[in-house]
């Protein structure tokens, strides 16, 4: 006559590998079906090197104690984006980490000694700072600040801006 059939879907899973792999074993994971979420990779003590691409709806979070490097035809395809490396660079001059985020959504990424990043769209900033290094921003599209009433916020000895087919910033 009636059947009631009850389904349980995982709202929030946590994968944390506390064990340490060698440099050249790879890691690949495949989120394929979620709407949306937050993924963070830590390399704390070391450097962290993306030698393929991240395609995740939603937040990204890569920390890289010693640095943060991605290969030439690596991209990452996210809701949001926030780079981190305490002592090392976030990408370098000749390999600069490519990204493609929604759309008014702005980067983050703190480095001491370099930050050289390439957006294949409008690029929107929000804070983005190389204590002791250079800058090197390149973008398709616009490049823009937030809009907020804190501002955008680029930092570095040397900053280096590319709009390709767009501005950078407006008037007012």
């Amino acid at each position: 006559p009636s059947t009631t059939w009850t389904w349980t879907y995982p709202t929030e899973i946590l994968l944390r590998l506390t064990n340490q792999l060698p440099a050249s074993n790879p890691i690949a994971i495949d989120f394929s079906g979620i709407n949306n979420g937050s993924l963070g990779v830590e390399s704390t003590n070391s450097s962290l090197y993306l030698t393929g691409n991240i395609q995740f709806p939603g937040s990204v979070q890569l920390v890289g104690g010693s640095g943060i490097f991605a290969s030439d035809a690596g991209l990452i395809k996210a809701q949001s984006v926030q780079f981190e490396s305490s002592t090392g660079s976030v990408g370098t001059s000749t390999a600069p980490i490519e990204f493609d985020l929604a759309e008014g959504t702005p980067v983050n990424a703190t480095a001491k000694t370099g930050v050289f990043l390439s957006s294949q769209g409008a690029l929107l900033v929000g804070s983005i700072q190389a204590t002791s290094g250079d800058v090197v921003l390149a973008s398709t599209g616009d490049i823009q600040g937030t809009g907020s009433s804190t501002g955008a916020s680029v930092l570095g000895m040397n900053i280096q801006l590319n709009a390709s087919n767009g501005s950078i910033g407006t008037q007012s």
